[in-house]
């Protein structure tokens, strides 16, 4: 489970409106037991010593830009503050995908290589530091299965929309998901299905309904933003970048 460095130089970018932030930037290649290698993004504040490693971990069928984007960056305020941020993709995921890994036979590959992998070259660049867990949706949950196994090396964990019980309160939701699963069920070649499940392809016909989907009139009980919550350049950037794909297993899971 080595993490190997592919560069390390400084870099500027946006915070917030014209708040800056300058940091050491590297990419890190993460080998997992089972062969699979993943990316990870290391910034580091520049001329101060870091208060603590935070690792992000991004939600279902997303990626690095769940944390950070061109107008605004939750991982470069971290890093304003004082932190040292790893903003890791899951295998099949973005850089990862890129860097040739395939998508998870099960949500448990995340929990018995992924999460130990990434936690243990973070916590080697570190120095053994304590790591703050952040997780969003899918991170979340795997944050509640992975906590107590890897609680040595963690700090702290939080969870931002960890579905704990997907659809509670949402009938539509909830009919929907019990449709795909009756569906399945039915399926007579239930060993034919797609291998991935594509989120970014929903997110490009998102990006254009936004005039639609971002007005606050809109209330079909889909939602995955509250309409109208931030500027409308901010949101397109996040759903056609931070859209990404995952594994259909990893969807039936969670349905």
């Amino acid at each position: 489970m080595a993490a190997r460095n592919t560069g390390n130089r400084v870099t500027s970018k946006i915070v917030n409106g014209d708040e800056t932030v300058s940091y050491y930037r590297s990419i890190h290649e993460v080998t997992t037991h089972d062969d699979i290698n993943l990316i990870m993004i290391r910034k580091t504040p520049v001329n101060r010593e870091a208060l603590a490693p935070v690792m992000l971990v991004h939600g279902l069928g997303q990626n690095r830009y769940s944390w950070t984007l061109s107008q605004r960056s939750f991982e470069n305020y971290l890093v304003a503050n004082g932190y040292e941020t790893f903003n890791i993709e899951l295998r099949g995921h973005g850089l990862s995908r890129a860097n040739g890994s395939i998508y998870p036979e099960t949500f448990e590959t995340y929990l018995t290589a992924d999460m130990p992998a990434f936690v243990n070259a973070v916590s080697r660049l570190t120095n053994g530091r304590k790591i703050f867990y952040i997780g969003h949706s899918l991170g979340g949950s795997i944050a509640y299965c992975v906590g107590a196994a890897l609680q040595d090396s963690l700090a702290g964990i939080i969870s931002i929309g960890g579905p704990f019980n997907m659809a509670r309160g949402n009938r539509l939701l909830k009919a929907l998901a019990h449709a795909g699963v009756a569906f399945g069920r039915l399926n007579p070649i239930p060993h034919r299905q797609p291998d991935v499940f594509y989120i970014d392809a929903i997110g490009i016909a998102a990006a254009f309904g936004l005039s639609v989907l971002d007005h606050r009139w809109y209330r079909i009980p889909l939602q995955v933003w509250y309409p109208e919550s931030m500027e409308r350049e901010i949101l397109s950037e996040r759903i056609l970048k931070g859209f990404d794909r995952t594994s259909f297993n990893v969807v039936k899971f969670f349905l």
